[in-house]
């Protein structure tokens, strides 16, 4: 499961190159880890300094990430029919 620091560091990684601000932080190091493991990540650099940037699986699930619409609410009845959306619009 993505958490919001990991989504935090893929985002960070994604606009710049440079080190994450946190990069000696625990979190950070085990979410930087992971993604290198899978494949999201790419070392720019072979002294392990903290330059990454996403390959193009990343930026592939980053850009599916961000086309995520926005969660929406609806009342329903107990036979789990609509029976108003959050604009106040009645289906019955």
């Amino acid at each position: 499961m993505l958490t919001p620091n990991a989504l935090e560091i893929l985002i960070h990684y994604f606009v710049c190159p440079d080190p994450h601000p946190r990069f000696h932080a625990p979190a950070v190091k085990e979410a930087i880890s992971h993604f290198l493991e899978e494949g999201i990540l790419e070392s720019n650099d072979s002294l392990d300094l903290g330059t990454y940037s996403l390959t193009d699986k990343g930026g592939a699930w980053l850009t599916i990430i961000l086309q995520t619409p926005y969660p929406k609410q609806v009342w329903i009845d107990q036979d789990n029919k609509m029976i108003c959306d959050k604009l106040g619009v009645f289906y019955i």
